[in-house]
């Protein structure tokens, strides 16, 4: 059976039920995204994710290697024979968003794989690649190294004050350096020299998770690396209530953008 990866919502009620789709007015029996425009019209008003607010921060390190993967790609694609210019940049275009995708792809593999490690999946687990193992076994062998006891996984979290929700990928205790109740965020990178780049915007998206959560809780990131198997690298962010007040400034400014109350 194949692995299946949800696609993660951009929108919850404000039970923490997810709203993926509507039905489609102009082809009865079909069903189409829920959109902004769905939400405005709703009351009580839907939250907003997390990752959906997040998208006002400026990600400078992000794009660079978009336009990293897009020069590759122009440098490495054979020209046709009397390929008009247009139509090569459209295929360097193509071959560089199959790139990205790529990468996204083993990302989502990955939090699929440690998941059903974490809750004990074994269908999941059965469903997983087997080129995906040797990363499991090292996030396995770190898991014990720091005393991951796991509490939940892929929990929904709700803020109906502030107007937002979220899903985490784990929260749990880590008895490693004394780190205690924690909420964790996997991501995956290509990481070079051994130093991974740890991105603001995760700890403001640890935070906002943290203060819906409704008690306090370290905030890590976990970082694995993409290009080969070897244990993850970790940060714990101190002062978690700075990095929620600049969550909030993120949430206004998405709400002024959107036009959203």
């Amino acid at each position: 059976m194949p692995i299946v990866i949800p696609k993660a919502p951009r929108w919850y009620d404000q039970q923490g039920n997810p709203l993926y789709e509507v039905p489609c007015k102009s082809k009865p029996g079909t069903m189409r995204d829920f959109t902004l425009a769905d939400a405005r019209k709703m009351d009580p008003k839907p939250l907003v994710s997390v990752t959906s607010v997040l998208q006002v921060v400026a990600k400078p390190e992000l794009e660079a290697w978009k336009i990293e993967q897009g020069i590759m790609a122009a440098l490495t694609l054979p020209r046709l024979p009397d390929e008009p210019t247009d139509a090569f940049a459209a295929r360097v275009v193509k071959d560089m968003d199959a790139q990205v995708d790529t990468a996204a792809d083993f990302g989502r593999t990955i939090h699929r794989a440690i998941e059903a490690h974490l809750t004990g999946d074994m269908p999941a687990l059965q469903a997983l690649p087997e080129s995906v193992m040797p990363w499991l076994d090292e996030f396995i062998k770190w898991q014990d190294s720091v005393q991951l006891a796991v509490h939940s996984t892929e929990l929904v979290v709700v803020n109906t004050e502030a107007g937002y929700a979220g899903r985490t990928d784990c929260c749990g205790h880590i008895g490693w350096q004394g780190i205690g109740d924690c909420v964790l965020d996997f991501k995956t990178q290509h990481i070079k020299n051994g130093k991974p780049a740890f991105y603001p915007d995760w700890a403001l998206q640890l935070a906002a998770y943290e203060k819906a959560l409704g008690f306090h809780a370290s905030l890590m990131s976990v970082v694995i690396d993409s290009q080969k198997p070897s244990p993850p690298i970790v940060k714990v962010w101190e002062d978690s209530w700075r990095h929620y007040e600049a969550f909030l400034n993120a949430l206004a400014l998405w709400k002024y953008l959107k036009n959203y109350p």
